[in-house]
């Protein structure tokens, strides 16, 4: 059921279980999405042993012909744009994002993948290769810096980005600037001097930090880490976005809410 690796890093005192049900792959794609058929399918797979003293089921589908038929009736309005990937974490289901975008090439469309790149090159090697534009996220670049953001090592990001270089696939680089915390200016220097070695990079982007989401974490009851971080303003935008400048890197920004 969850193929997310992701997911189990959600709480230590989480307890995931995955139960594989193949039988719903050829139901739902001879269109027996709300049938009775499907309908038996799920309560057999829900009366497995296994979940005897489950507390709580999550039934995850990424179903691409269900994705793709919502694809084909934007398609008509869609003109010179695209598909994006994007997540959580696309590069997770790599199968599945690779089925999407092989499918969007035969349709026409244009394929983006909005990745952090934390993930085994040769796993994302078959994705890339059905991708025409990859929106690469580094949060951050001084390694002890980055692992404090993401809790993970850059080093799979900066692996994926040299690859990107090396075969030269259209790359946007986004750079998320955070008050005290990514704004050091070792930080955004020693990135920006990463990416002018880049020789497949179209532009970077400035994404300011914005206080949108808040809420988001009040209603879930949790503590917010970045409560009493302000937005970053538009003087602090500018600084930055000249400091990629200096070094020839193709930087842009935005005002943060």
């Amino acid at each position: 059921m969850i193929r997310c690796h992701g997911f189990r890093k959600l709480n230590k005192f989480i307890n995931v279980s995955e139960l594989a049900t193949p039988l719903l792959v050829p139901a739902i794609e001879e269109g027996f999405i709300n049938h009775p058929i499907t309908h038996a399918i799920i309560y057999n797979y829900l009366s497995d042993r296994k979940l005897k003293d489950i507390e709580t089921l999550i039934l995850g589908c990424t179903h691409y012909p269900l994705v793709i038929d919502e694809i084909k009736k934007c398609k008509s309005y869609l003109r010179k744009g695209g598909v994006t990937v994007s997540g959580g974490e696309p590069l997770m289901q790599p199968e599945f994002t690779r089925e999407i975008f092989d499918r969007c090439h035969q349709l026409g469309l244009h394929t983006a993948l909005d990745t952090s790149g934390y993930c085994a090159l040769e796993v994302a090697k078959p994705v890339l290769e059905m991708t025409d534009l990859v929106l690469l996220d580094i949060k951050s670049y001084i390694p002890e810096l980055y692992y404090k953001v993401t809790h993970v090592s850059i080093e799979p990001t900066l692996t994926m980005a040299k690859y990107l270089s090396e075969i030269g696939k259209p790359t946007w680089i986004r750079f998320v600037l955070v008050p005290h915390l990514t704004d050091v200016r070792e930080n955004i220097e020693k990135l920006a001097d990463f990416v002018a070695t880049l020789t497949n990079v179209e532009r970077l982007e400035v994404l300011p930090f914005h206080k949108m989401g808040e809420y988001k974490w009040e209603q879930l009851g949790l503590a917010y880490e970045l409560k009493d971080t302000p937005p970053a303003s538009a003087e602090m935008v500018q600084q930055t976005i000249d400091l990629f400048r200096d070094r020839g890197v193709e930087a842009i920004g935005a005002i943060a809410i």
